[in-house]
């Protein structure tokens, strides 16, 4: 008898609270990856999700409120209607668009604007370079910076704004001995791991 396995967590219920709802928009998208198989159409990605509009304990909530409101005004006999484009004035409603009206309403944008004031202001301190790199980086992410991308367009932005924010005895080394700082975002990375290796060398040699 085999056993099935489970690819992706069950997805949870959204209920509209937006501080949520960046956490559920992730789940969502890596539950669609998984079962890429079963959910392959642009309708049954935008059931799928519509499905999952609602609180757990079957209470209304506002989440609910806007699915009743979608379904009265998109869904017809089961079918959605033509999303209007601009241009041509027809094409058909897609996953896409119900993400990205999803998004206008549910993304907490207070949310985004204290990542960004954390991005640009949050020093690393006592923290570790490790540490201090993980939470820029989470933060740069959120914000959509994609610091770890192949090809970043913010590599320029980033490392200028990782350098003010680190403790000086380390972006102090960065220009040690005329030595060109690195132009792309992950080199800069690695070249900080390096400086900050060899300033706890030395920390230890001059401690034994």
């Amino acid at each position: 008898m085999s056993t099935k396995v489970a690819l992706a967590r069950t997805l949870t219920c959204f209920n509209g609270t937006k501080s949520q709802w960046d956490n559920f928009r992730d789940q969502l998208l890596m539950y669609l990856g998984v079962y890429n198989d079963k959910l392959n159409t642009n309708k049954r990605q935008v059931f799928f999700t519509i499905s999952h509009l609602w609180s757990e304990d079957n209470k209304l909530c506002v989440a609910v409120d806007w699915a009743h409101n979608w379904i009265k005004g998109v869904l017809v006999n089961g079918v959605t209607l033509p999303k209007d484009d601009p241009v041509t004035h027809t094409g058909a409603y897609t996953f896409d668009h119900l993400l990205a009206e999803l998004d206008a309403v549910f993304k907490d944008q207070n949310l985004a604007q204290s990542v960004h004031v954390c991005l640009m202001s949050t020093r690393q301190g006592a923290k570790s370079l490790q540490e201090f790199l993980q939470q820029f980086e989470l933060d740069a992410e959120l914000m959509g910076y994609t610091p770890n991308a192949v090809n970043t367009l913010y590599d320029q932005f980033l490392i200028e704004l990782l350098e003010d924010l680190l403790n000086h005895k380390i972006s102090s080394q960065v220009h040690t001995g005329g030595v060109q700082v690195p132009n792309t975002y992950k080199v800069f990375k690695e070249c900080l791991v390096v400086i900050n290796s060899n300033l706890g060398r030395e920390k230890l040699q001059k401690n034994c």
